[in-house]
């Protein structure tokens, strides 16, 4: 469901700067296929939600991804490991399933490059030592406050 004009034109401004960047391809794009956990908030923050996305390509500003749910807002967070690296993302084009996001912050390319040469789509489901990745350890959000949706 792709949003409409009166959507885009309403957008809050996390989405207004993300898409004034997002028309400018900064980096190059490499060809990927890797699960990932999605995470956003459920109605009123009541909670977290999580989901399931898989990378089609993706570069240090931003991805293509493939999404089983529609009703996934344009703000989300990619996860990767048990919660051990996440990604806030901003939705700028909808294709059916497929979104093109940009990333709210910019991601390593050591990171970015690691990503584009893994042939294991499971790779992040289970933990990750992030630093393997050249990614610096971040704390991992407790399980009590997710839930399965």
């Amino acid at each position: 469901m792709q949003p409409s004009d009166s959507d885009r034109n309403a957008a809050n401004y996390l989405t207004r700067i993300a898409r004034e960047d997002g028309n400018r391809r900064q980096f190059e794009r490499r060809d990927c296929h890797i699960n990932t956990g999605l995470m956003y908030s459920n109605k009123g923050l009541r909670g977290l939600v999580l989901g399931k996305a898989k990378l089609l390509n993706v570069s240090e500003s931003g991805a293509f991804l493939h999404v089983n749910k529609q009703e996934i807002p344009l703000h989300f967070v990619l996860y990767f490991g048990e919660f051990q690296y996440h990604v806030a993302c901003v939705t700028l084009d909808t294709r059916g399933k497929g979104r093109g996001v940009s990333f709210l912050k910019e991601q390593p390319t050591e990171f970015i490059d690691i990503l584009g040469r893994i042939s294991d789509p499971n790779e992040f489901i289970g933990r990750i030592r992030p630093t393997m990745y050249g990614l610096p350890d971040l704390p991992t959000i407790p399980q009590k406050y997710t839930r399965q949706k």
